[in-house]
């Protein structure tokens, strides 16, 4: 969160709970309600006390929501246990969480398809070619509600209180750390196109944009070693 500058931000769950998306009743909130829910998300109010291993919150009515790195923490745990049972390679896939655990039994590297934003259920945009690496996307499509013709996804801006809009349909991540992945294609998203890929550049970690008009924004020398998969779309 503290590197993020908050575009990662576990102290979210009171707008979460909010707006309900991904439940059986998602809303969208009066200004008065988002107002008031956004002074509950200051993530450097969290008290950490890591000896006793516990978690305090200083203000009532604040809530955490660690779902954003539920996944990756679950795929991490199963690489672990194959790791643990000396299991040589194996994909492990939780859903826009994936894991290629060493390679395939013919020695050659596991494909990864990256879903088309546009059309989650089609031919995938991005194929990459990895070994022991997960690939992590998140995006507008995942989870999501419409009202009056306007879409309204899962993906959060604490500062603003509403789902983010900033010309992104989708981030994907490639890293050693599963959970890690989760929690910084949810801050990519949230910083925007040229903010989130320059950070992904500084920490040295690949990933790439999707935009709404069909760019693609990777971080620099990942555009050599992925391959687009349909037309109309277009490397920036």
């Amino acid at each position: 969160a503290y590197k993020t500058e908050g575009a990662f931000n576990p102290a979210i769950g009171s707008l979460v709970s909010l707006w309900g998306i991904g439940g059986d009743n998602p809303r969208l909130p009066t200004e008065k309600e988002i107002e008031e829910q956004k002074a509950l998300t200051d993530y450097k109010q969290i008290v950490i006390d890591t000896e006793k291993s516990t978690v305090y919150l200083p203000v009532k009515g604040m809530k955490l929501d660690t779902g954003g790195i539920t996944k990756g923490y679950a795929a991490d745990e199963v690489v672990r246990l194959m790791n643990e049972n000396k299991i040589a390679g194996g994909l492990v896939d939780l859903g826009g969480n994936v894991y290629a655990v060493g390679t395939k039994a013919d020695g050659s590297k596991w494909r990864v398809g990256v879903k088309n934003p546009f059309d989650s259920t089609g031919t995938p945009l991005i194929r990459i070619d990895v070994e022991n690496a997960t690939i992590v996307t998140s995006g507008v499509y995942e989870r999501f509600f419409i009202q009056d013709g306007i879409r309204f996804h899962h993906l959060l801006d604490s500062k603003t209180g509403y789902p983010v809009n900033n010309g992104l349909q989708s981030v994907t991540i490639i890293t050693s750390s599963s959970m890690v992945a989760d929690a910084l294609s949810t801050a990519v998203f949230v910083l925007g196109k040229e903010k989130g890929i320059s950070f992904l550049e500084e920490i040295g970690i690949p990933g790439f944009c999707v935009t709404d008009d069909k760019k693609i924004k990777a971080t620099k020398g990942l555009e050599t070693s992925i391959a687009l998969l349909i037309d109309g779309f277009e490397f920036e």
